[in-house]
C-alpha cells in the first residue's frame, strides 16, 4: 500500500518556479530529457537527502510524461523517502474537486447554484441576505473562516473538529462578516459547507460519492477522502 506524505513533512514548493518549470518542458524546442533533468535535479538538490522534506515531480506533455523525479523524504520520523507511489495530502487544491462535485449536481438539475444555502442546511440562522450556492463556490459568501473563529468557540489547540462543530459554530455567528457578494474573502467554511451539502443532495457520505462519481469515472485510483468517507471531521487544530 502506498505510504502517506505527512504534512510536516510535505515541501511547499513555490508555485511560480514550478509553473515556469512546466512552461520550459512543454515548449522548449523540444527539451534534451538529460537536460531538463539535469536542470530539475538542480532545483530540488536542497531537499534531495534523507534529513529533509522533499517532493514529487511529474511534467505532462499532453498524455506523454515528459519527467518524474522524486526527492527527499515523505516521513522524516519514520524514514520514508518519497516515491511514485506516495500520496499527498492535497489540502486546499481539493476544493477544485469539491467544486466539481457541485456543478456536476447542477446540471443533473439536483441542485441549483442559485440555491439558499438554508435550502439545503437549514440550521444555519438567518442574516437579512441570502447566502446562495453561488456565494460558497466563489468565497463571497461573508461566512467567517472557521480556522479563525475556533478559540471563541472554545476550541482548544490539538482538538478535533468535525462539521457538527462547525455548524454549531456558524449558528452562533450574530452577523457576517460582509454582504453576501459584496466582496471577495477566502474562506474554508465555504467548500466544508459545500461537501456537507453535496452529502445531503445525494444521500450518501461526501468520501463515498465522490470515489464512485469523481475519482473512479476519472480513473483517478489513489485518490481518496480522508477516513472511509462517513467520517465528518474537519481537521486537528494543531496538524
Amino acid at each position: 500500500m502506498p505510504h502517506r506524505a505527512t504534512l510536516s513533512s510535505v515541501l511547499a514548493l513555490s508555485a511560480a518556479a514550478v509553473f515556469a518549470l512546466i512552461i520550459t518542458a512543454v515548449h522548449a524546442s523540444p527539451p534534451a530529457t538529460d537536460e531538463l533533468a539535469s536542470a530539475v535535479d538542480r532545483l530540488f538538490a536542497e531537499w534531495d537527502t534523507t534529513r529533509t522534506p522533499g517532493a514529487a515531480v511529474l511534467i505532462t506533455d499532453g498524455p506523454d510524461v515528459v519527467l518524474e523525479r522524486c526527492y527527499g523524504m515523505a516521513d522524516l520520523e519514520h524514514g520514508l523517502p518519497i516515491t511514485p507511489e506516495t500520496r499527498f495530502e492535497l489540502a486546499s487544491v481539493s476544493k477544485t474537486f469539491t467544486a466539481y462535485a457541485v456543478l456536476l449536481l447542477a446540471r443533473e438539475g439536483r441542485l441549483d447554484l442559485d440555491d439558499d444555502v438554508r435550502l439545503h442546511l437549514p440550521e444555519l440562522p438567518e442574516h437579512g441576505a441570502t447566502i446562495t450556492i453561488r456565494h460558497l463556490l466563489h468565497h463571497t459568501s461573508g461566512l467567517s473562516e472557521w480556522r479563525q473563529i475556533l478559540a471563541y468557540a472554545g476550541v482548544r489547540s490539538g482538538d478535533n473538529v468535525s462539521l457538527e462543530d462547525l455548524l454549531a459554530m456558524l449558528e452562533s455567528q450574530r452577523m457576517l462578516d460582509f454582504a453576501p457578494g459584496s466582496r471577495w474573502q477566502y474562506s474554508n467554511t465555504n467548500y466544508a459547507l459545500l461537501a456537507e451539502i453535496v452529502a445531503r443532495v445525494t444521500g450518501r457520505p461526501f468520501g463515498e460519492w465522490m470515489a464512485e462519481n469523481v475519482f473512479q469515472p476519472l480513473e483517478m485510483r489513489s485518490t481518496s477522502i480522508p477516513a472511509d468517507g462517513t467520517a465528518k471531521r474537519l481537521v486537528s487544530h494543531s496538524e
